[in-house]
């Protein structure tokens, strides 16, 4: 219930205080998320106060990994004077299950194809770094305005942002091409560790509830364990090859090697006479 001496937000005067843009705000209103309280005499919205602390709490919940229909379910519980944990829990629950899903998908797929091809491990983690980069580039600028919430490199240089999944692409290729492999595996590991960093610093120091970026920018997969992975991945797999490159060891023959002989015994017998 609002007073008559309680002093109504205009849009901007929300946006300013919520951290929330106008346009935002106005989305939100559409979906029904909120709900503006008054009108003014030039017809534009005012909002109650409380209006701060509820948005604040939609994006608690969205940075939590629920979409927008499952925050409005849990909000008109809330409206209704009940606290919307058990829908929150199971909304939350099945969020895990579909992460499981998307995760299960691209290392299901890049195992598949590394069976096919017989790369190895090596190979495996290429394919993997390949697809986890194909998500990114699918909305680049998405993702690029959810990596800069966390990632250090981003929040001093902006174009990283958009930099990062072409590096993460031509990394990708490089484990599997063999190609530069002294480059790729230096580049690898720096970019693995710094990634790390960020993660760590944002989900532990920081305590920041952030959807991450790994998957591309529309995910709504928690920022934890998914991108630690990946930037494990990247890491260690640097350092591997990095090492490996030094030593003059080969870790694994490139995919390109492997195709090749089966590619010529095609060759020769489409050319051989019945």
């Amino acid at each position: 219930m609002i007073s008559a001496t309680t002093k109504l937000l205009k849009i901007g005067e929300l946006s300013a205080q919520s951290g929330v843009s106008i346009q935002t705000i106005r989305y939100y209103e559409e979906l029904g998320l909120l709900h503006s309280s008054d009108r003014t005499e030039g017809n534009y919205r005012l909002f109650a106060p409380q209006t701060v602390q509820r948005l604040a709490f939609i994006k608690r919940l969205q940075a939590m990994g629920l979409s927008l229909q499952a925050v409005k379910e849990c909000l008109a519980i809330h409206n209704c004077g009940n606290l919307p944990c058990a829908v929150i829990q199971q909304q939350l629950q099945e969020r895990v299950r579909g992460i499981e899903q998307e995760m299960m998908a691209v290392f299901g797929t890049a195992g598949l194809v590394t069976l096919a091809t017989a790369s190895g491990f090596m190979g495996m983690m290429g394919f993997s770094l390949a697809m986890l980069a194909s998500l990114k580039l699918m909305d680049i600028e998405s993702f690029a305005e959810s990596y800069a919430n966390y990632d250090l490199v981003t929040q001093r240089y902006k174009p990283y942002g958009k930099i990062y999944p072409f590096a993460e692409l031509a990394i990708a290729l490089g484990f599997l091409s063999g190609v530069a492999s002294g480059v790729v595996g230096i580049a690898s590991m720096l970019i693995g560790i710094v990634g790390g960093i960020s993660v760590f610093k944002a989900v532990y120091i920081d305590k920041k509830s952030l959807n991450c970026a790994c998957i591309g920018g529309n995910s709504q997969a928690p920022l934890q364990i998914v991108s630690f992975s990946e930037n494990l991945i990247m890491a260690v797999m640097g350092a591997y090859l990095s090492a490996t490159t030094v030593t003059g060891a080969v870790p694994t023959k490139p995919v390109g090697e492997i195709l090749q002989p089966q590619v010529q015994i095609s060759q020769v017998k489409s050319h051989t006479v019945p």
